[in-house]
């Protein structure tokens, strides 16, 4: 009876209040979003993509193989693309704004996404997760300090929980972040990028990696100066396959 108060309680606030769509302002309710900080309109512009990526060349690779390039030792899931101003202002209130409301569509695009391309029509995966681990890119000591929390971490475990845990066990203290760099949208190319980035990464426990499958998980994708850099420490302490989840690419 509480639970259904509750509900009814909290359709009326949002029908007296509602929200504003982050994308374009507009006031919504529930009966025109898909929670309650973006609009149906604004999230029906994005586009969820069908395969996963080379992380050099960005060519579509329609199955988790071989990759073109030698010197890739990763593959790309990237669920849309950044360009879409909706996704940027979702990723932006999540990480700048503590919208913590945004990680619910954020979830729901992973989630379309990974039945794309790691489900097959039964809801089997594709993929033996067996032994894999999943591992978010961490934030510098001092943003973490100042957000509170690494938003990837927090849509990763809302995505598990409504796809009934299929997915990868989250290890959040394996990989660690020792420098305090400064943001990488403020370098001016990919080399200072890699300058920056350089020696950020630190694996605390590698026999948790040694042998392990790895999906490393992050939300944008850009250059690939960071992912590349948290790869080689990961490969470092004798990861095997690594894929990248994401929720947006360059």
């Amino acid at each position: 009876m509480k639970d259904k108060f509750k509900k009814l309680a909290g359709f009326v606030f949002n029908m007296i209040f509602p929200s504003q769509c982050v994308n374009c302002q507009k006031k919504i309710n529930k009966l025109d979003s898909i929670n309650s900080s973006v609009c149906l309109d604004c999230f029906n512009t994005i586009e969820i993509t069908n395969c996963f990526y080379y992380p050099l060349c960005k060519k579509r690779l329609y199955k988790p193989e071989a990759l073109c390039h030698k010197e890739a030792k990763f593959i790309l899931a990237a669920a849309t693309f950044y360009e879409n101003q909706t996704i940027q202002n979702l990723i932006r209130a999540l990480k700048y704004n503590n919208v913590k409301s945004t990680a619910e569509s954020l979830t729901l695009i992973l989630k379309k996404y990974i039945e794309n391309v790691f489900l097959n029509r039964g809801g089997e995966s594709l993929i033996n997760f067996e032994n894999y681990i999943t591992i978010p890119i961490p934030l510098s000591p001092k943003k973490q300090r100042e957000r509170g929390f690494n938003q990837i971490t927090l849509v990763y475990k809302t995505l598990n929980q409504i796809m009934g845990e299929k997915l990868p066990l989250l290890q959040e203290n394996i990989l660690s972040r020792i420098k305090n760099t400064r943001s990488q949208t403020k370098c001016l190319n990919y080399d200072e990028r890699v300058k920056n980035i350089s020696g950020a990464f630190f694996v605390k426990n590698p026999e948790a990696v040694k042998n392990k499958n790895i999906l490393l998980i992050d939300d944008i994708f850009t250059s690939g100066a960071t992912l590349n850099e948290a790869v080689k420490t990961l490969k470092n302490a004798q990861a095997k396959k690594i894929i990248s989840l994401v929720i947006a690419r360059a």
